[in-house]
C-alpha cells in the first residue's frame, strides 16, 4: 500500500466492464510492483497488490457502482414513489435487438454485497444504437438504462442512504484525469487480466486512474489512455466484464459521471460520452441529477451541495471564501455552533446591461441534524457527535434591496477544509444565475 501512495496519485474514480463475467481493472506493471506485486509471480502476489485498490474503490464517491449480470453499472437514483431503481450501463449489456426498450430481469448488488434491486423490469437504449447516424460507431452509442424493482436503498459506511450521483452535462472532459471502479477479473499490463484471480476476502472490486485522451465519433465517443508498463498518469484500463461501468471525473471539485464503458485494449479504454446523452437519460428517468443544475444557484431555492465530510479522514468539513475578485466571504474556520448564516458577496453581471453588481448570498453548513442545526458555512461545529457537512447557499431578495431587475450571472470559488483533518482542502466552483424582477432570461448558457 505504501508503495502505491508513493506514486503520488490522488483520490480515485469508478470503472467498467466489457462483455463476459464482471471485471474490474488492469493496472500498469509499475503500479503493480509499487504495491508489492511480482511480475514473475502475478497469481501469487496479485491479491495483496490489489488490496489497496480494492479498498479505495470503497471510497464514498464510488459507492453507487453496482454489480449487474455480466457487466457493471451505476445506480443513478430511484423513482419518485421509491418502487424502482435506475441503473446506468452499456447498451451491449442489454437484450436489445430491434427495439429501444423491452423487458429485463436480473439482480443488482451493491458495494457491500447487498441485493438492492431484483425482479422484472425494463431496459432502454438510445435510438442511435439501432440506427447509427453517419460518423457514429460502437463506442459512441454504447449507453443504456435498466429499471428494476427496488429491494433496498444503497447505504454508505455509516448506514445512511447514498446521495444521488451527478451526471456530467458539460464539455470539459478532455485532457483531464478520469477514475475507474469495477468488479471482476484483475490483471496487469504485461499479462492482461485473468478471471481466476481473486482477493483474499471481500468482493473483487478495484479502482484505477487514467486520463481522457480523445473525444471522437461526432463527439459522442470518448477514450482514456493506458501505459501498460510505466503507468504514469494513465496507469489503469478497463477489463473484460467492465462494460457499462461509469467513468468518474472531478468537475469544479465535484465528482461526476462522464462516460459508460464500451471496451478496452492494451493501449486504451473506450466509452460513450454521458454529456451527449444527458437529455435522453432525463427523458427516461426524470429524477436524474445533472451537474449543471446541481452547482448553479438561482433565486428559486437554496443550493445544497454534496456532503464532503466523508472525503476527510475524520471530523467535519467547513467552507471558506478564498481571496478572489469574484467574491468575498468568511476567511477563517470557527467552532461556535452559530445558526446565523455567513454572508457571501458575489460579483455577478447583469446580462442586459453587462454591469457588475455585488449580490449578497447566505451561506450555511448543514450539520445533518435538521434545519435548526444549520450553522454558518465556516462553522465546523458538530451536532450530536455527527460530521455531516453539506454547504447550503441561498439568495434572498430582502438582502439585496435596490438591485435592478435583470438576470445576474457569474461564478466564484469556495474552499472546503477539514477541522479535525487539517490536511483536507478542496476548491469548489459555484455558479449563479439569479433572475431579479422576473425578466426574460437570456438564452446563453453559463460557460463551464
Amino acid at each position: 500500500m505504501q508503495g502505491f501512495w508513493k506514486q503520488g496519485f490522488g483520490l480515485g474514480l469508478g470503472l467498467l466492464a466489457l462483455s463476459g463475467s464482471a471485471a474490474a481493472i488492469v493496472v500498469s506493471d509499475s503500479v503493480f510492483v509499487a504495491n508489492g506485486g511480482n511480475v514473475n509471480d502475478v497469481p501469487g502476489t496479485i491479491a495483496a497488490a490489489f488490496e489497496p485498490l480494492r479498498q479505495h474503490s470503497l471510497s464514498p464517491q464510488f459507492l453507487s457502482v453496482v454489480d449487474i449480470p455480466s457487466c457493471t453499472g451505476n445506480w443513478i437514483g430511484d423513482s419518485a414513489d421509491g418502487k424502482w431503481a435506475y441503473i446506468l450501463t452499456a447498451a451491449h449489456c442489454l437484450p436489445y435487438n430491434t427495439a429501444t426498450t423491452g423487458p429485463y430481469s436480473g439482480t443488482i448488488t451493491d458495494w457491500a454485497g447487498r441485493t438492492v434491486a431484483k425482479g422484472s423490469g425494463d431496459f432502454y437504449v438510445h435510438p442511435y444504437r439501432l440506427n447509427k447516424p453517419a460518423g457514429f460507431g460502437g463506442a459512441s452509442t454504447d449507453i443504456g438504462l435498466i429499471r428494476l424493482p427496488k429491494v433496498a436503498a444503497i447505504l454508505n459506511a455509516q448506514g445512511q442512504p447514498l446521495a444521488t450521483p451527478w451526471l456530467y452535462d458539460g464539455s470539459n472532459e478532455n485532457g483531464r484525469p478520469v477514475e475507474l471502479v469495477g468488479y471482476g477479473s484483475w490483471g496487469i499490463g504485461s499479462t492482461s487480466s485473468n478471471g481466476g484471480w481473486w482477493p483474499v476476502s471481500g468482493q473483487r472490486r478495484a479502482w484505477g486512474v487514467s486520463k481522457i485522451t480523445g473525444i471522437w465519433e461526432m463527439d459522442y465517443g470518448i477514450g482514456a489512455g493506458f501505459n501498460k508498463v510505466t503507468g504514469a498518469d494513465m496507469w489503469a484500463r478497463t477489463a473484460p466484464g467492465d462494460s457499462g461501468s461509469s467513468w468518474w471525473q472531478q468537475q469544479d471539485g465535484f465528482w461526476t459521471v462522464i462516460a459508460t464503458t464500451n471496451g478496452g485494449n492494451d493501449a486504451s479504454s473506450t466509452g460513450a460520452r454521458v454529456s451527449k446523452y444527458a437529455g435522453w437519460v432525463r427523458s427516461i428517468y426524470p429524477g436524474a441529477q445533472l451537474y449543471s443544475e446541481r452547482v448553479t444557484l438561482t433565486e428559486k431555492a437554496a443550493l445544497a451541495l454534496p456532503d464532503l465530510s466523508g472525503e476527510a479522514q475524520k471530523g467535519t468539513v467547513a467552507y471558506l471564501v478564498p481571496s478572489q475578485a469574484a467574491a468575498r466571504g468568511p476567511a477563517a474556520l470557527a467552532w461556535k455552533g452559530s445558526t446565523s448564516p455567513a454572508t457571501v458577496s458575489a460579483s455577478l453581471v447583469n446580462q442586459s446591461t453587462k454591469q457588475s453588481y455585488q449580490v449578497k448570498l447566505r451561506g450555511w453548513r448543514n450539520s445533518g441534524c435538521g434545519r435548526a442545526y444549520y450553522y454558518a458555512m465556516n462553522d465546523a461545529a458538530a451536532c450530536y457527535g455527527g460530521r455531516s457537512s453539506a454547504l447550503v447557499l441561498q439568495y434572498v431578495a430582502a438582502d439585496n434591496p435596490g438591485l435592478p431587475a435583470g438576470v445576474y450571472q457569474g461564478s466564484f470559488q469556495v474552499e472546503a477544509r477539514g477541522w479535525h483533518d487539517a490536511g483536507y482542502r478542496k476548491t469548489l466552483t459555484v455558479y449563479a444565475s439569479i433572475n431579479v424582477g422576473g425578466v426574460i432570461a437570456p438564452t446563453t448558457k453559463l460557460v463551464r
